[in-house]
């Protein structure tokens, strides 16, 4: 109720209310009593109500020339209208929500602000009709109603707003390392992503066009399926239930072993001498894997030959030619580590030594000579010593393969014939050069050694002397005289002997002796001839 009085400043003045007439706004009830008029708005009534209220100041109320019209102007405000349901954003907001609605009626005064409550009581007070609402809790689900305010106080709330639960997307996950690669597979391992948003439910993996999924508690995946010799960009995103974040990328490659190495193969650098150095070569594979491909050899397990190279060949600096069979193994290492290995064995055979001259000398055997040398090393497993006459082999011997002493009778074709005599070193592939030589004639004992008659004539005898000399002059002596020294032949030698007795009919005893040997043989002058009578007749 609003009270309304008029008065007047004269000393005798009888003031009263002649009449009231409302103007305009809601209809207003008023009552009326001696000098005071109440107004009193309905409950509902708001705004501006406007009344002109006839007073006088004498007891004639008829008097209009006594009577005054005021215009009396009612401000009337109740509490704000109803608001909108608030609007959330279009946009998720991490731990914040921005709501925007729509102003009620301010009900003749103006409106001052708003309440906002969400529904775990929570009051923000906001200025206008949008607002952002921090200290939210994110992944919480949350719903709003506002309130405006007046003078009269705080209107009737709204109804709630639709539902809304603050988020941000994950960050892109960091720590991304490749490791473990396999044949046609890595492992990928990232480091747990730490945010205030919801919880990742999935990290999603691209790679080479495809999408892998990984729960959003793990922190590692195996990529199967790849080809070893690309290197591939690895995008990982978490996804939360609000949003797939932004990715991080690494590159990664599989690996296997590397395929096609093939058994190495082997080039000496001489076949002379006692070691060789010996170049080990082999071909270049598929790295099937990173790049780097480089190589190691070891020989017989133990030592190192070359390391980390990348060429396809390296050099056993030395190599003893002692007939050893070497194992040699390449391996091929890609840049993942991934090793393979090819084998192969070479045998250590050189040229054998040249042996020094040996010497050669007749026993007095038939068709046989000794032979003194000494067969150097071999270079080789095994070791075969050849004596040669004439460049034709007549012996071979097995010796050491480092070198032996030889003496040893060999056979020779004919006796009474020189020969040269040389030695030769044989080891399992090749033979050696051959030595210097020396001459030596092989002989036998004599063989046929005869004497037979020849002829007589006077008071002379003849004989013959027959011998093979086997191989070797000998010198024939007659009755302790030397008559003739045969020639080296092996064959038939003979000489007739002639010598007078000194007389007719005698006899003499030849004694022959050749090499010890004797032979004799007992000749006889022929008889003296008949005497012969010759008459001259005169």
């Amino acid at each position: 109720r609003v009270p309304v009085g008029i008065g007047s400043t004269l000393l005798d003045a009888q003031p009263g209310i002649v009449k009231v007439t409302q103007v305009s706004g809601p209809s207003t009830p008023f009552t009326t009593s001696g000098t005071t008029v109440t107004f009193t708005p309905p409950g509902d009534a708001h705004g501006r109500i406007v009344f002109d209220v006839t007073g006088t100041d004498v007891a004639d109320r008829a008097r209009t020339d006594r009577h005054v019209t005021a215009r009396f102007t009612l401000v009337v405000y109740g509490v704000p209208g109803k608001p909108s349901a608030p609007r959330p954003g279009p946009k998720v907001q991490s731990k914040a929500e921005t709501l925007s609605w729509t102003a009620p009626a301010a009900n003749g005064s103006p409106i001052t602000g708003y309440q906002v409550r969400d529904n775990t009581g929570r009051i923000t007070r906001c200025p206008a009709t949008s607002c952002r609402l921090t200290g939210l809790t994110n992944g919480v689900w949350y719903t709003f109603g506002v309130q405006a305010l007046n003078k009269a106080g705080a209107g009737e709330w709204s109804e709630p707003s639709r539902r809304i639960r603050p988020d941000q997307p994950p960050p892109a996950p960091s720590g991304l390392r490749v490791s473990n690669p396999q044949d046609h597979s890595v492992t990928l391992s990232w480091n747990p992503v730490k945010f205030e948003g919801t919880d990742v439910k999935t990290y999603h993996i691209l790679v080479d066009g495809r999408t892998l999924r990984a729960s959003g508690s793990a922190t590692s995946h195996v990529i199967k399926g790849l080809d070893n010799n690309t290197i591939y960009s690895i995008a990982l995103a978490a996804e939360n239930q609000l949003a797939i974040g932004p990715s991080s990328r690494i590159q990664g490659q599989s690996a296997g072993r590397p395929l096609g190495l093939n058994a190495p193969t082997f080039a000496a650098a001489t076949a002379t001498g006692a070691a060789t150095a010996l170049r080990v070569s082999w071909n270049l594979p598929d790295k099937n894997g990173p790049a780097d491909l480089t190589f190691s050899v070891v020989r017989d397990g133990s030592k190192t030959i070359c390391s980390n190279t990348a060429a396809t060949s390296c050099t056993d600096d030395r190599v003893t030619y002692d007939g050893a069979s070497h194992s040699y193994v390449v391996t091929a290492r890609n840049g993942a580590g991934k090793t393979s290995t090819a084998r192969a064995s070479w045998q250590a055979i050189g040229t054998p030594e040249r042996p020094g001259a040996p010497r050669a000398t007749a026993t007095g055997n038939d068709r046989t000579i000794r032979v003194q040398g000494t067969a150097p090393d071999s270079r080789g497993r095994s070791s075969t010593l050849r004596i040669l006459a004439n460049g034709s082999a007549v012996a071979s011997v097995a010796v050491a393969a480092r070198g032996q002493a030889i003496d040893r009778n060999v056979t020779v074709p004919a006796d009474g014939r020189a020969y040269t005599f040389t030695l030769q070193v044989c080891n399992e592939e090749r033979c050696g050069p051959v030595s210097s030589g020396a001459s030596a004639t092989a002989y036998g004992p004599i063989q046929n050694f005869s004497l037979s008659r020849n002829s007589a004539s006077g008071t002379s005898v003849s004989f013959d002397v027959r011998v093979n000399p086997n191989g070797k002059a000998r010198q024939v002596r007659v009755d302790g005289s030397n008559l003739a020294t045969t020639d080296a032949r092996d064959g038939t030698w003979s000489r007739t002997v002639t010598r007078d007795l000194g007389g007719y009919d005698r006899s003499h005893t030849f004694t022959v002796t050749i090499e010890g040997q004797t032979r004799t043989i007992t000749l006889t002058s022929p008889d003296p001839p008949d005497p012969k009578v010759t008459l001259i007749w005169g």
